[in-house]
């Protein structure tokens, strides 16, 4: 379903991408494609289409002309969406103006359900297909968001691809705006920043109700069904990856996922969490204590917080996030020679950090200088298999022109 809000900001998005993609590529027809819904899971809309469109609308396909008049494809459900879902989006939908959209029209031949099911049959698509054939031709190609960056849905490739046989297209003729959207994409507005903002908020809620879950014999599947009803009850409809809660040894592996390992006295506990609000992300770790710490694990501690507080302070723009030639050009060079400076060089085998947004780790060229409008998460960590002891605190950073401003400062922690 579709939620109704004020949609001038993906109109100027839409505007601003077609401005730099025809500077980039020449003119053509922008082509950007919805998620379509899984069958045993929740639907999640594909970050570039709802970024352009701020559309929850499954199996759409967005149209943008050279002269910047849109036109949006939809299955149709003839009716059958409305019993078990919710109201259909139809063709020449009234609602199609407060979108920012000009016309919407069905893609092709009913579909036999609620959900579109993709390429049973040309029929499907034989509307969006003739509004192809009429608009591609001299020297407009088709432009979309696809491989090699590898961060288009499968739908969408899939779709390119039948799109290209049908309209008899050459591989020429097809043009990969990757580099544009993620350039546009990386770059947060206010709008965008204060989503992020109620991310964290959520997410700081979540981690203390971590810290309160963990008493020694908890199961870490028990901590993080507090620390996800916590979020739930805060408004967030989604996680923005899997809770990472790792106690003792096993917070020594990054992505742990088993969760069902006894919380024990003395242990060191990794959680690695974030909410998603209105679809933006949030990625918060903190390492928290069960009972009492041995000197060792407080020492270890206190120097992977020395060292994000020093990276943060030195962030700005120009720097790089990582680069190939690390040294102090990069907050991941900045990170190595600290640890290495306290004997660690070999203990964090993570970079110091990715960009964040609609997706966590969010699009961007880390071969591009920092720079206004970024956010990055900064997160070193100690990892010791052999003592049993993992450490990771990791807060999210916005870049200004005066350095970084942490957004998750009051998400405060035990070390």
């Amino acid at each position: 379903m579709i939620d109704i809000q004020t949609f001038e900001r993906y109109q100027a998005r839409r505007k601003l991408l077609r401005e730099r993609v025809t500077q980039e590529h020449g003119p053509g027809v922008i082509m950007l494609v919805a998620a379509v819904e899984p069958s045993h899971s929740t639907f999640r809309q594909d970050k570039n289409f709802y970024y352009y469109t701020g559309l929850q609308e499954p199996g759409a396909v967005l149209l943008i002309m050279p002269d910047g008049t849109t036109r949006l494809f939809v299955p149709d459900y003839a009716g059958v969406r409305n019993v078990w879902v919710g109201p259909e989006v139809v063709a020449g939908d009234v609602r199609a103006a407060a979108w920012g959209i000009d016309d919407v029209a069905y893609m092709g031949d009913p579909e036999r359900g609620y959900s579109i099911v993709p390429f049973r049959a040309l029929e499907q698509y034989k509307n969006f297909v003739a509004e192809l054939k009429r608009h591609i031709g001299g020297d407009l190609d088709l432009q979309v968001i696809g491989l090699p960056n590898c961060y288009a849905p499968v739908y969408a490739q899939q779709l390119a691809f039948h799109v290209r046989r049908e309209v008899l297209l050459s591989d020429e003729r097809i043009s990969l705006i990757n580099g544009v959207v993620a350039a546009q994409r990386r770059c947060k507005d206010a709008y965008e920043v204060s989503c992020i903002e109620q991310a964290i908020s959520i997410t700081r809620g979540a981690q203390f109700a971590a810290k309160a879950a963990l008493q020694d014999g908890a199961r870490e599947y028990e901590v993080r069904a507090a620390l996800e009803s916590e979020m739930t009850r805060e408004g967030s409809k989604h996680l923005a990856f899997p809770s990472i809660v790792a106690s003792g040894k096993s917070a020594t592996v990054l992505h742990y996922t088993d969760l069902d390992q006894q919380c024990k006295s003395g242990d060191l506990v990794v959680v690695d969490i974030g909410a998603e609000y209105k679809e933006y992300a949030s990625d918060i770790t903190r390492t928290w204590s069960v009972g009492e710490v041995s000197k060792r694990q407080r020492d270890l501690a206190l120097i992977v917080k020395k060292i994000q507080t020093e990276v943060a302070q030195r962030a700005r723009p120009g720097l790089f996030l990582r680069k190939k030639d690390e040294g102090a050009i990069s907050l991941n060079g900045i990170a190595r020679e600290l640890l290495a400076s306290h004997g660690y060089g070999h203990a964090m085998p993570h970079s110091i950090g990715h960009f964040m947004g609609l997706d966590v780790h969010d699009v961007g060229d880390v071969s591009i200088p920092l720079a206004p409008g970024d956010v990055i998460t900064i997160e070193p960590g100690i990892y010791l298999p052999e003592e049993g002891v993992g450490i990771r605190i990791e807060d999210n950073y916005l870049i200004t022109e005066q350095g970084a401003r942490c957004l998750s400062a009051d998400i405060e922690g035990e070390w």
